[in-house]
């Protein structure tokens, strides 16, 4: 009997094995076709995801597919057909152009992306362009961007008035607009932050914000004062036509939206692109995510794809249980994946320390799954959130990230992360930290080392913030985390910050508690002010690294 039902077993799993079927996607299908052949595709990668069940590949031609794809089914794998370049676009094109007046030219953007995900975003010829702002961007560097500084910075009440000779904007332009400020000044903690304009005055070059509680000046974190950095940006309709109306206030490189209507100065001032081809070719996000799965689904692989304004999360309620690891989003493989703007913010109002963790970029929630062989360039705040049970982000390559400066960094853990490895990756060029594990732990103090942050190479971080690291970590007992074979350097610190480490550990647990619990072994950590922070850490072991003091130069 033993013997009869191994071969029943076997049977039935040969014959899943035969019946797994191969489904196609092309740009010149039809979703009425049966997509079982070259010659019969699906029109649509969603299309496929509906009929596909487990095992079953999704075979996508080369092409651009403009659509948000809900996962249906466990254990599919999506991949392009012959490695093909294939590129999910989270942008429509805007096409029927009129010109308003002077450079400005209108067309009909009818929708608004979802905002508990982001904000609007416009591109030209694949490159984000500003919502009107001031002052306006020249720079080239998304990560360091041309900001305005106050000269002085006083206050009053709960508001903080900021002083600079080089505002020079008609009064009530910008009341009513939005400012983000950079609250990490002279080297302290802090992190980029929004606002509201309540006044403006030409003559004496002040702008006056609701801070909402009384703004902290001088030598602590978070606070402003002289050299604050700053910009103005998406004024009210009010305020533009008060004020010359929006050709006066559009530079080149520039869009503000009004209801449906989108008004736009292209970079080089000439008319936008009727067609896809050709120079000035405007596109707006639409869609957050090229993948997703509405109810969780596991098993699955997406791999070798390009995303464009676009990103995956393998859970789409991250918001709901933020502390609880997701089960059934389990042992899922994202592979290959080359992506630029994978998520953009421009509300920065909330919590200084948590507001962009767990749902920013491509969001790694469950348990036991992988984000492998990726590459990733522009995000507004973190470019990977990662959070659950045994997952792993390796050999990843993450890049021009956090342009907003948020403390959550280039990769987050989430709310809860355990057991995890973050391995071999190349992150840099970012504003504050490169990883922080904030929310981080080993699963079991009797077991050190299931939970591993090691051969990572982090180089250009902290570039506009202070009183953080390369690797951060604040108010969590590690329970044996380890940190080891680190590559850490910053070539190009930013004005006063002097206070940038390689290794950061913060507060796990205080002076008085039995917390702690970190190993920090085998790191190379040169060109950074201050190797290493161990503040209020008990029960820690650090041996065989390596650090060279960063020497300031004028």
């Amino acid at each position: 009997m033993k013997k009869l039902l191994f071969f029943f077993c076997c049977l039935l799993i040969c014959t899943k094995a035969t019946y797994a079927i191969d489904y196609y996607v092309a740009t010149n299908g039809k979703d009425i076709n049966d997509g079982l052949t070259l010659s019969t595709p699906f029109l649509t990668i969603q299309k496929a995801a509906d009929v596909a069940v487990s095992g079953d590949i999704v075979n996508v031609r080369a092409g651009v597919y403009r659509e948000m794809v809900n996962l249906k089914a466990n254990g599919v794998t999506y991949q392009p057909y012959n490695s093909e370049v294939v590129t999910i676009n989270g942008t429509d094109l805007l096409l029927n152009w009129q010109l308003t007046e002077g450079g400005t030219y209108q067309a009909t953007m009818n929708w608004d992306v979802t905002p508990f995900w982001g904000t609007n975003q416009v591109f030209a010829d694949g490159k984000m362009i500003d919502l009107v702002r001031w002052p306006a961007q020249t720079a080239t560097d998304i990560v360091m961007p041309t900001n305005a500084n106050a000269n002085d910075v006083t206050a009053n009440g709960n508001f903080f008035i900021i002083e600079d000779t080089d505002f020079n904007e008609p009064n009530g332009r910008w009341v009513g607009a939005q400012i983000w400020v950079n609250l990490s000044n002279l080297g302290y903690d802090g992190q980029g932050w929004t606002g509201v304009v309540t006044a403006t005055n030409q003559a004496a070059h002040t702008i006056t914000v609701d801070f909402g509680d009384p703004p902290r000046l001088g030598n602590q974190p978070w606070n402003v004062g002289e050299n604050t950095e700053y910009f103005l940006f998406n004024p009210t309709l009010a305020g533009v036509n008060a004020t010359g109306g929006i050709n006066a206030v559009l530079k080149n490189g520039q869009w503000f939206k009004s209801g449906n209507t989108l008004y736009v100065k292209t970079p080089n001032g000439q008319a936008p692109s009727a067609t896809q081809i050709g120079t000035n070719v405007i596109e707006a996000k639409r869609r957050h995510f090229a993948f997703y799965a509405l109810n969780l689904r596991s098993g699955y692989t997406i791999k070798n794809f390009e995303l464009f304004a676009t990103s995956i999360t393998t859970d789409f309620t991250p918001s709901n249980n933020r502390a609880t690891i997701v089960d059934k989003a389990n042992n899922i493989t994202i592979d290959g994946i080359k992506a630029k703007y994978v998520s953009h913010q421009t509300d920065m109002s909330g919590n200084w320390q948590d507001q962009h963790y767990n749902w920013t970029g491509i969001v790694l929630r469950g348990r036991n799954n992988i984000l492998r062989n990726c590459t990733i360039q522009y995000a507004a705040t973190s470019a990977v959130s990662v959070s659950g049970f045994g997952n792993k982000v390796l050999n990843n390559t993450i890049y021009d990230t956090n342009y907003m400066c948020s403390n959550s960094g280039s990769l987050n853990t989430g709310f809860i992360c355990k057991d995890a490895e973050i391995a071999f990756n190349t992150i840099y060029n970012t504003t504050v930290m490169g990883i922080n594990f904030k929310y981080s732990e080993n699963s079991d103090i009797n077991t050190p080392n299931l939970y591993r942050i090691h051969h990572n190479t982090i180089y250009n971080f902290m570039r506009r913030s202070g009183d953080s690291g390369a690797i951060d970590m604040v108010g969590q007992d590690g329970k044996w985390i380890r940190v080891d074979h680190n590559v850490m350097y910053s070539t190009k610190p930013y004005r006063f910050f002097n206070m940038v480490h390689g290794i950061y550990f913060d507060w796990g647990g205080g002076p008085n508690i039995d917390q702690g619990h970190y190993t920090a072994d085998h790191n190379i950590i040169y060109n950074v002010p201050a190797p290493m922070l161990l503040n209020h850490m008990n029960y820690n072991v650090v041996y065989l690294s390596k650090s060279t003091r960063y020497f300031n130069q004028k």
